[in-house]
């Protein structure tokens, strides 16, 4: 009998030892609560990164995609499409219609049936994703929305050495407009100290009223920062502070056609050799100007700015 009693005793506290044992204790709780509350910080930037990173890459991907359009346009047709365009109905030969850079390259993203609707009138702008960055947030996108601007050179000039992407609409005279060829580029300034497009964060739809202030990047023949300082308009490639003034003789609107990006850190671009360079925010504005102009001449920047410029594109 005792040493069943001394058993069951034994068993007893072997139970509540077992007992007492699978319980956590309020220091172990905080170490554990403390070890999940690092991991979590820890990872929680780690998946902002990559997630940056993916829009990043799709942009860019976006970027070439555009580039490419735009070469095979060259190589069909020897020039380069213009900012604004005009095309006439093929069955509706009397129908004449507008449009950007973006419906001339409709063929070449794969969207002929899109592009037929549009010569002949029915100007379907629909929304294509290759033309919208994903990092773009603006709360006022629609389908026809548009991340993606082109080069339109200086925006007071006229003359074909002023940028990439120009007026090819006719005038009033029926004068055929210049246009920009891949040999002029090539044989100026070069493929690759040329800029050919760009991201923007107030660009426009593509298929609406062709404006060079939605649709295009421009320069200014001085610097936006030394105008004056009353009326001096903050240049700042995100977009963050612009204001407007207006005794520049230009359209207080084109302010807004300038490289912007919602990616940190700077502006993704290419180039007219198909690189896509990331452009920083605080970029010289007269280097800026150059990569813009095909001939040097078109922007009016000295031997040594444009010395500047060769060695910062062989450094990229």
């Amino acid at each position: 009998m005792f040493k069943q009693i001394s058993l069951n005793r034994q068993q007893s506290t072997a139970l509540h030892k077992h007992s007492i044992r699978t319980a956590f204790t309020l220091v172990e709780l905080l170490v554990v609560i403390t070890i999940i509350g690092m991991l979590v910080a820890i990872a929680i930037p780690a998946v902002t990164a990559a997630r940056d990173r993916a829009r990043q890459d799709k942009c860019i991907s976006n970027i070439k995609q555009t580039n490419m359009a735009t070469l095979e346009y060259v190589t069909r047709y020897t020039y380069f499409p213009g900012w604004k365009n005009q095309y006439r109905g093929v069955t509706k030969t009397s129908n004449v219609v507008t449009g950007s850079w973006v419906s001339a390259l409709l063929p070449f993203f794969g969207e002929g049936a899109l592009e037929k609707k549009w010569v002949e009138g029915e100007q379907d702008t629909a929304c294509l994703l290759y033309l919208i960055c994903p990092s773009d947030v603006r709360p006022d996108k629609i389908d026809p929305h548009l991340s993606y601007i082109v080069n339109c050179g200086n925006t007071t000039g006229s003359s074909r050495d002023a940028g990439i992407f120009l007026n090819l609409e006719p005038t009033s005279s029926n004068k055929r407009p210049a246009k920009q060829t891949l040999d002029f580029i090539s044989s100026n300034d070069g493929v690759s100290s040329t800029i050919m497009t760009s991201e923007n964060n107030q660009a426009y739809m593509w298929g609406k009223d062709a404006n060079i202030s939605w649709q295009g990047f421009v320069f200014f023949d001085s610097n936006p920062n030394n105008m004056g300082t009353s009326q001096a308009i903050n240049w700042d490639y995100r977009g963050i502070k612009m204001s407007a003034q207006t005794s520049r003789n230009a359209n207080t609107a084109d302010l807004y056609a300038r490289p912007s990006s919602y990616h940190p850190g700077g502006v993704n671009t290419s180039w007219c050799d198909s690189r896509v360079v990331k452009l920083h925010d605080d970029i010289d504005y007269e280097i800026y100007k150059m990569m813009l102009a095909p001939n040097d001449r078109g922007c009016g920047v000295s031997q040594a700015s444009l010395s500047i410029l060769h060695e910062m594109i062989n450094v990229q």
